[in-house]
């Protein structure tokens, strides 16, 4: 519009005046549109805010969010706007423009892990990326059984994971062969208690943890008359079993039987013996012991 030296506006003139006359051009600013689009983030929940500035006024920029991705500007189109970039405060170019958000994908870590915490594996994920299972980790002594926190098609999250072995321990079998006891005796006592490989002579197998100290399974005979355990070693070795702890393999044991001792003892009943004394002088006694 115009307006004379009075400020009044003038909306035509008629005729020229019979004076000097001053007319000056007031102005308004244009305004024009930024939209911004989220490009797969959001912004307050939507996929694309629109803003509408006077040229030349400063821009504030919308908050937009994506899971996963760092954000890192917004970038303008078209190219000859004369603006490249939109930040706080950045002026209204003369015209509507885009403003796209850019973004860059997070990476995070993915630690595979034993059951005591220490590192199997680590690998570097984008999140959502499919989570690939590694080689089952091999752990003396146990089976492996799976991942704890693991699920079938899981994808990474936008955070860090550690993701831990689980194991059940191993049993291993301990195999007792007996020495020292004589065929006819097993014939004579053995019966089904006594159950033997007659080639191998086996009498007993006992499974134990791996891990755990063996506590001996070599009592099954202490019921055999005439006889005791002198020892129960494993086999190739001198290393008592009993007390052993129990490594990550099948083991034999031999247990070592010996003819016991008893004591007879012989009573008088009124009358007496002639017998040795400690020094060897013959005495008369009412009652012995052999």
């Amino acid at each position: 519009k115009w307006t004379d030296a009075s400020g009044a506006e003038i909306e035509s003139l008629s005729k020229m005046p019979d004076h000097d006359v001053t007319v000056t051009a007031i102005w308004t600013a244009d305004t024009f549109k930024v939209t911004f689009k989220a490009n797969g983030g959001s912004i307050d929940g939507k996929n694309e805010v629109v803003q509408t500035y006077e040229y030349n006024k400063p821009i504030t920029p919308p908050t937009a969010n994506r899971t996963g991705w760092t954000f890192i500007e917004w970038s303008v189109s078209p190219a000859d706007s004369g603006v490249s970039t939109i930040t706080n405060g950045t002026l209204m170019p003369p015209c509507d423009v885009v403003a796209t958000a850019k973004w860059v994908q997070n990476d995070y870590k993915l630690t595979w892990a034993y059951d005591n915490g220490n590192v199997y594996k680590e690998e570097t994920l984008h999140y959502g990326d499919t989570i690939n299972l590694p080689e089952e980790p091999t752990k003396e002594g146990y089976t492996f059984i799976g991942w704890e926190g693991y699920t079938d098609g899981m994808t990474m999250p936008n955070k860090n994971l550690t993701l831990k072995a689980k194991y059940t321990v191993d049993q291993y079998k301990i195999t007792y062969y007996h020495n020292g006891i004589p065929a006819e005796w097993i014939a004579e006592f053995g019966g089904e208690k006594f159950k033997t490989d007659e080639l191998e002579n086996v009498y007993s197998e006992q499974l134990v943890n791996y891990g755990e100290i063996i506590e001996a399974d070599v009592n099954k005979l202490d019921y055999a008359p005439g006889y005791k355990v002198s020892s129960a070693v494993i086999e190739g070795t001198a290393t008592a079993v009993e007390g052993t702890v129990m490594g990550a393999k099948d083991i034999a044991v031999y247990v070592n039987w010996v003819l016991d001792t008893y004591t007879a003892k012989f009573d008088g009943n009124g009358g007496f013996f002639i017998a040795l004394d400690d020094e060897g002088n013959l005495s008369q006694v009412t009652s012995h012991e052999v």
